[in-house]
């Protein structure tokens, strides 16, 4: 078991990508709480990660897009782990329609789970890891539409290329203040 005893937060884990993250970790004897604004989804995904038997999982709604809630969801998860040796933020919203129809409602949602709730859950991983001298380990995940553009969908695209440009600021500020690695997917 190559994740034995470590302890990780996951966002977005009721479901995708996330969700399957969750199950691996904890097959793989890691000890994860995971968030997310779907419940149902996070109840499952929990009890699905739990009957694998290896490690743990609790799950704890927080929407990500909220720096308040995002602080109480750290400080209970930490709580819950013990510590902390990594968070992947996996979370991620999209709206598709054309560019010109985008109205604030469409960009606040997007760019608030995506890039706010990156910035948020960063921060707090990070000042964790820092009060307590640990060379943590930060996965962001972008997308490939950040480089590459999408269809019908801009502000999704224009947020995951923050993702990765937030990710590739504070791999060299974080790394050199006290060698927290932060990578993006």
């Amino acid at each position: 078991m190559q994740l034995e005893g470590k302890k990780i937060i996951v966002t977005g884990g009721g479901s995708g990508i996330a969700a399957g993250t969750v199950k691996g970790y904890v097959r793989e004897g890691a000890n994860v709480v995971f968030c997310d604004v779907n419940d149902e989804g996070g109840a499952k995904v929990e009890a699905e990660a739990n009957a694998i038997g290896a490690g743990k999982a609790t799950y704890i709604h927080c929407d990500i897009s909220k720096q308040e809630n995002v602080q109480e969801f750290f400080a209970k998860a930490i709580e819950i782990l013990g510590g902390l040796d990594v968070l992947a933020n996996i979370a991620g919203v999209e709206r598709n329609k054309p560019a010109e129809t985008f109205v604030e409602e469409d960009v606040a949602f997007v760019v608030g789970v995506n890039l706010n709730g990156t910035i948020w859950t960063n921060q707090e991983a990070y000042k964790y890891f820092k009060a307590n001298g640990i060379e943590g380990a930060i996965i962001n995940y972008s997308s490939d539409t950040g480089l590459l553009g999408m269809p019908n969908g801009a502000v999704y695209a224009a947020s995951k290329a923050a993702v990765l440009g937030w990710t590739r600021s504070i791999a060299m500020d974080w790394a050199k203040e006290c060698n927290v690695r932060c990578n993006c997917v």
